[in-house]
């Protein structure tokens, strides 16, 4: 039966290209606020656009984990209840530190000096060490419980539960091209032939395109992607 067969760390592949994503892009915005060109008000306007797509992506994923991941795991075992509560409490570190990253790049958009340029840098070098060091305790500590707990069957409900989600928030335009960037053509072919095809196409010729631009805005040429 489906029911018995555990989860492998397969199953996880676009969980974990998640995190890697969120890792890739809070170092790009770091990269970007500490080098030594500078930024055009147009510029710091795509920054915040692109921070708010990314940040909002985040919050839809660590409320999956508050209100379906972690408490299906709390009904499997205790063994991980102590790290669930502290990555519990991290979120809501993150989001204040996302708001201070916003604020910061928001005034670059106005008539920044220099003190504006470093502040902006100084709170995405931070929020980029939080979130890795977040990400980090999460697969360290939480990652070998779930594979340990979960059976395939488990995790396939969780993903489905998922993606109702992202479809009711009207995130699956952005959250597709962004998680799927940057990916193998193996895990990305599997995604897009369980799609209807109108919205391959729509992922062709708008998503992916879209997404792209919005980035290369933000973060620069493809060396960012």
């Amino acid at each position: 039966m489906t029911t018995s067969i555990p989860m492998t760390h397969d199953d996880l592949t676009y969980f974990l290209q998640a995190h890697g994503r969120f890792r890739e892009d809070t170092g790009e915005f770091r990269r970007v606020l500490h080098s030594p060109d500078q930024i055009s008000e147009e510029r710091a306007i795509a920054l915040v656009a692109y921070w708010d797509n990314v940040m909002e992506l985040l919050e839809h994923h660590h409320t999956v984990e508050d209100d379906v991941i972690w408490p299906t795991l709390r009904t499997k075992t205790s063994a991980a209840d102590a790290s669930l509560t502290l990555l519990e409490s991290q979120h809501d570190g993150l989001d204040s530190r996302a708001a201070q990253v916003r604020s910061a790049l928001v005034m670059l958009a106005g008539a920044p000096g220099p003190a504006d340029r470093e502040r902006a840098a100084h709170a995405a070098e931070e929020f980029h060490r939080e979130i890795g060091t977040h990400l980090d305790q999460e697969e360290s500590s939480v990652i070998p419980v779930m594979l340990a707990s979960f059976s395939k069957a488990d995790w396939l409900a969780i993903e489905g539960s998922n993606m109702e989600s992202i479809v009711e928030h009207g995130l699956l335009a952005r959250m597709l091209p962004w998680v799927l960037d940057g990916m193998a053509d193996t895990p990305v072919r599997a995604i897009l032939d369980g799609m209807p095809a109108a919205l391959v196409s729509e992922y062709r010729t708008s998503w992916y395109p879209t997404h792209q631009t919005m980035r290369r805005a933000a973060l620069g040429p493809a060396e960012a992607s």
